[in-house]
């Protein structure tokens, strides 16, 4: 559940106000309220985020190897917790004990060591007194399993209010800025809970202007047996997601291993290079659809696509989503989506939900700059033969399809505006 309060300032006092009489484990940010209340109240312990201690090390990673480091030690616990994502509670504890607290202990006196070693005044010795000052919190996710690494889920929560927020300056009033609270805490808990919120917002009205008993509103909330109506009964292996990304005859691995206390030296391309674009579509079984056009992804390019190769591809019932973008909410992507049966969706605007995609193309780049193709016609067989071998991905949902041997490097039987081209 997702819950929103309003508060005229950021003072401390509005955070223990909030909480009242609330003992126990808060999972939290580094704004200093939270802290001054956990000193004032013995009974609460903070969790402090790990993302917020990346985050500060990545803004000087390209200038500082010692930044570098303590993020490639914070990726071994990301690691882990990936590992551990799904079981119990106390299945995570006791895999965090055994490999996580050793990394842990390691990087805490590591950067003990660097503090004594930078200026005080630089901002690599600020975001390590950030996470030192911290690290009671930082660390408790060893010892409990139903601590999260990472604080990223609530985050994802406020983005949409973050994103908004200059439409709260014409909230006109605290009362508006509470009513404010209370609807997007509604349309939140809507979102997560798999229920449409315009179905659920009309119905709703609708119930409360015909006489619903103001005693029994809470039957009406979107956390109800009854809002199960209006839940998108969604089946995974039907979902299919589409995205583009774009590759280039210039791609080549920034990173490598060499001994201790030598160089590495590798080749590096300059001058021209030739980028082009690959739309495809994922499903749980692996990548679906894949085509890679010679040129920017127009209009007329992403309905021939439509038409040529993701139409054929789709079944009754599937449920295809994308992007949130004006070129994807035309009326014709729709028609030509409906009329295989299928339902046409998209991700919320300046959505952080995570598109699984990214994912597997991520993966397919870094297969692409471990060969280093430089030309055109190479790059596109290549593409083509690593969807062939499977591509590798990180997530169940993003399985690679053994059965789908169809080369990535699909091309438009007619490319809008031109002739016929061979892959």
């Amino acid at each position: 559940m997702v819950a929103y309060v309003y508060a005229t300032d950021r003072k401390g006092e509005r955070a223990e106000a909030h909480l009242g009489d609330f003992a126990g484990i808060l999972q939290v940010d580094g704004y200093g309220g939270y802290t001054a209340l956990a000193k004032r109240r013995q009974l609460i312990q903070l969790a402090f985020c790990w993302s917020h201690v990346r985050r500060k090390l990545y803004e000087l990673a390209d200038k500082s190897p010692v930044a570098t480091e303590v993020l490639r030690r914070i990726a071994m616990l990301y690691a882990i917790e990936d590992e551990v994502r799904g079981t119990s509670a106390e299945q995570r504890r006791a895999v965090r004990a055994e490999r996580a607290c050793v990394v842990v202990d390691d990087l805490h006196v590591y950067l003990e060591a660097r503090l004594r070693q930078v200026s005080a005044k630089s901002k690599l010795g600020d975001a390590i007194r950030y996470a030192l000052t911290r690290w009671p919190g930082q660390s408790l996710f060893i010892d409990d399993g139903r601590v999260a690494l990472y604080s990223n889920t609530i985050e994802r929560s406020i983005r949409p209010l973050a994103l908004n927020r200059k439409n709260a300056l014409f909230a006109g009033s605290d009362e508006g800025g509470d009513n404010w609270a209370v609807i997007a805490m509604l349309i939140e808990n809507c979102k997560i809970t798999g229920i449409d919120p315009h179905a659920w917002l009309i119905e709703t009205l609708a119930k409360l202007a015909s006489g619903h008993p103001a005693n029994t509103v809470g039957q009406l909330m979107p956390w109800t047996a009854v809002a199960g109506e209006h839940r998108l009964h969604l089946e995974p292996e039907r979902l299919v997601f589409i995205d583009e990304t774009w590759t280039a005859t210039n791609m080549t691995r920034g990173h490598g291993r060499c001994r201790k206390g030598e160089r590495l030296r590798m080749d590096f391309p300059h001058g021209h290079r030739k980028n082009t674009k690959l739309v495809a579509g994922l499903r749980m079984t692996g990548m679906v659809a894949p085509m890679v056009p010679d040129g920017p992804i127009n209009r007329d390019w992403f309905e021939a696509y439509l038409d040529q190769v993701l139409v054929p591809e789709l079944r009754p019932g599937d449920v295809v989503i994308m992007d949130n973008i004006a070129g994807h909410k035309r009326a014709a992507v729709k028609e030509r989506i409906e009329a295989a049966s299928a339902t046409l969706r998209f991700l919320p605007p300046n959505s952080p939900d995570f598109n699984p995609n990214e994912k597997a193309f991520s993966r397919l780049k870094a297969m692409l700059r471990k060969v280093g193709d430089r030309t055109v016609s190479g790059l596109w067989d290549l593409i083509g033969s690593s969807s062939q071998t499977n591509v590798p991905t990180t997530s169940n949902h993003a399985a690679t399809n053994r059965n789908d041997r169809r080369p990535l490097s699909t091309s438009l039987s007619t490319p809008p505006g031109g002739a016929p081209r061979d892959t």
